[in-house]
C-alpha cells in the first residue's frame, strides 16, 4: 500500500506510519528498499512477556560478535538456521541456565533458554530505534488518520461494505469519503 501511495504521489521518497499489525519483516524490508522509511510500533506478543517472564526485548544483541547477551550477562550462541513460516530464523541458545539465579524470571525451559532472530531483524531495530527517537509522529498519525474512520463509523452507523467486489466496494467507499467530507466542510 505505501508503494502504491508513494507512486501516486509521485514522491521519491517518504516517511510510512502504520498500524502495529504491520510490524514484520515480510512488511517492512519491500517498503524500505522503496526509498520509503517506515515507522510502525512493535507490539509486545511474547508468551514470555505474558507470563511475567523475560521478554526477547531484555536481551541485547551484540551483532560484531553475533551473540545474545543476558540480563545475567551470559551469552547466547548461534546454534543452527532454520525456515519457518515463510521466514528465515536463526537459532541462539544459552549455556548455564540451570544454575542462574535468574532462571525462574527468565524461562520455564528445564534446560537452557533460546532465542530467534529473523533474517531481516537489523531492519526492525532500526525502525524501533526511530519510533523511539520520535514517538510524536505515531502520536499524530492515531490524530489525523483515525478520526475519518471513527467519524464515519460514528455518524453513519457504517460497521461494514454492502457491496460485493473490488470495484463495488470502491465505488462504496468512494461515496461514503464524499458524504464525509460534504459533512466537515
Amino acid at each position: 500500500m505505501a508503494l502504491a501511495a508513494k507512486a501516486n504521489l509521485e514522491v521519491k521518497q517518504a516517511e510510512v506510519v502504520a498500524d502495529a499489525g504491520y510490524y514484520n519483516a515480510a512488511e517492512v524490508r519491500p517498503v524500505r528498499g522503496g526509498g520509503l522509511t517506515p515507522l510502525i510500533p512493535k507490539a509486545d506478543t511474547s508468551a514470555n512477556t505474558a507470563r511475567g517472564l523475560y521478554g526477547k526485548s531484555r536481551f541485547v544483541y551484540d551483532a560484531k560478535k553475533d551473540v545474545y547477551v543476558c540480563p545475567a550477562g551470559a551469552k547466547l550462541t548461534h546454534r543452527f538456521n532454520t525456515y519457518e513460516l515463510g521466514r528465515e530464523l536463526r537459532y541462539y541458545r544459552a549455556s548455564g541456565c540451570k544454575t542462574c539465579g535468574l532462571k525462574k524470571q527468565c524461562t520455564r525451559n528445564k534446560s537452557n533458554r533460546t532465542i530467534t532472530r529473523e533474517e531481516n531483524e537489523h531492519l526492525m531495530e532500526a525502525m524501533a530505534a526511530r519510533m523511539k527517537a520520535q514517538p510524536w509522529k505515531f502520536k499524530l498519525r492515531k490524530e489525523l488518520a483515525e478520526h475519518p474512520f471513527g467519524t464515519i463509523k460514528r455518524w453513519f452507523g457504517y460497521t461494514h461494505f454492502l457491496l460485493k467486489g473490488l470495484e463495488k466496494v470502491r465505488t462504496e467507499w468512494s461515496l461514503t469519503t464524499l458524504a464525509y467530507n460534504l459533512k466537515r466542510s
